[in-house]
């Protein structure tokens, strides 16, 4: 009976190692050479197609579950609320001297700009406080009601703008503004410093004068300046959205300004994720590409590692697009996964072709293989099967994890069991051999 099972186990080795030396002919082959190019190409176009559409995003449905009661919250303000109205307040610290005709042209040149951006609602849902000081200025004596059911003020017709800005604003009512209901309401929005200068300091003639030859000079030390925007469906566009507008503060240093909003935390790590995931995965790459040659001692080899991680990265990266998914915190943590799982797949090839000392190509790749590529494929397929439930999960995060980890698996053994076995083929001898190789020689 024990010789029977000898024998039983003799013809499965043997079937084995047959199917592998069938497998290396192939690999050395002239057509196995054409077929990965083909392969390769249609797969490198897919997966850096892929990545060019990516886009940085976050979606907290993500984190939840179907059932969960928060998912209706976060649709209606992508569905609803954002696309009809979101205002971003803009935070000046260095506001200009109104007073001063060129800096305050400038100023409503600034917020014309932002009202004129993309998004933007116009100056209908733009709220500052010299609009409303405006048409304080043109009806002092108008009634809280006569404000709130709107009164025509020189802030709804141009010319008057333009007109008030050769002069400069008229700073001399603005304590009695900004006293009166409703206007007082900026008091919130508003810090200012009220400042007494003699009468022999010559500045602009509408400046308000003192009996005993002082003025008054109100000083607008910081300020809001809040802004309608809408289209906006999501936290990438929000995002967007979010740049520009700090691209017009840059553009206007002098003002010192801010832009903020709802989740502005959230939009920083959107901004940030593009950037910080490209010099991560970077990193890996590299650190491979150096960890492995200190321990090949072979350049060519450290190469082709380094080439087949970042080959490995770039189809789970693209593919994940395909599949629905966008750049995110999560997806950004399982690309560096990814990487660091991917370097297996090549690390156990080149390893044992490099250290076969055998002349002949089919016979080194064929040991090999007969070396690791059973265990390789054995944990490939062990963890496929652990994570494919996964990929069913109702929790949005786990699907992604699970997306991830089987583009790895299988994207590692076709590169580690095909891909790796037909480039070393291809490669002369000599390049792809070790040190402890060329000692024996």
């Amino acid at each position: 009976m024990s010789h029977r099972f000898i024998n039983y186990d003799l013809e499965k080795v043997s079937s084995i190692l047959i199917i592998y030396l069938g497998y290396s002919k192939f690999t050395a082959s002239l057509w196995a050479e054409f077929f990965t190019v083909a392969i390769l190409a249609a797969y490198l176009y897919a997966g850096i197609t892929g990545i060019q559409a990516l886009y940085a995003n976050f979606d907290a449905k993500m984190l939840l579950p179907p059932d969960s009661k928060s998912i209706e919250g976060v649709q209606i303000m992508n569905e609803i609320v954002w696309p009809d109205y979101l205002g971003i307040n803009y935070i000046m610290r260095k506001p200009p001297n109104f007073s001063n005709p060129l800096e305050y042209r400038s100023f409503m040149a600034m917020v014309k700009e932002i009202e004129a951006s993309k998004n933007s609602l116009g100056a209908e849902a733009t709220m500052h406080w010299v609009k409303d000081y405006l048409r304080y200025l043109a009806n002092p004596s108008a009634s809280k009601l006569d404000v709130i059911f709107g009164i025509s003020g020189p802030e709804a017709n141009d010319s008057v703008y333009l007109e008030q800005g050769n002069l400069g604003l008229d700073m001399s009512q603005f304590d009695a503004f900004i006293s009166t209901d409703p206007y007082i309401a900026w008091k919130s929005g508003i810090r200012y410093n009220r400042n007494f200068h003699n009468q022999r300091v010559l500045f602009y003639k509408f400046v308000f004068l003192t009996q005993k030859n002082f003025r008054f000079m109100t000083e607008i030390t910081s300020m809001l300046l809040m802004i309608g925007y809408n289209n906006i469906t999501s936290l990438a566009s929000k995002a967007e959205m979010l740049r520009s507008c700090r691209e017009i503060c840059v553009r206007y240093a002098e003002y010192d300004m801010a832009p903020f909003g709802t989740d502005a935390e959230l939009v920083d790590v959107i901004l940030s994720v593009p950037s910080t995931t490209a010099n991560t995965v970077l990193f890996t790459i590299g650190a491979t590409g150096v960890v492995f040659f200190i321990f090949s001692l072979n350049f060519i080899i450290s190469v082709l590692a380094t080439l087949c991680v970042i080959s490995i990265c770039t189809g789970v990266i693209g593919f994940l697009q395909i599949l629905g998914c966008f750049l995110d915190p999560f997806l950004m943590a399982t690309i560096i996964i990814s990487a660091g799982l991917s370097v297996d797949y090549a690390v156990h090839i080149l390893i044992n072709y490099l250290k076969n000392d055998c002349s002949d190509k089919t016979q080194r790749i064929n040991a090999s293989f007969e070396a690791c590529a059973l265990p390789l494929l054995q944990a490939g397929l062990s963890t496929f099967l652990v994570m494919f439930p996964v990929l069913f999960s109702p929790v949005g995060i786990y699907s992604l994890i699970s997306k991830a980890v089987l583009l790895t698996v299988i994207f590692g053994l076709f590169h580690g069991l095909f891909v790796m076995p037909v480039i070393l083929t291809f490669l002369p001898v000599g390049l792809t051999r070790g040190l402890i190789c060329y000692l024996k020689g």
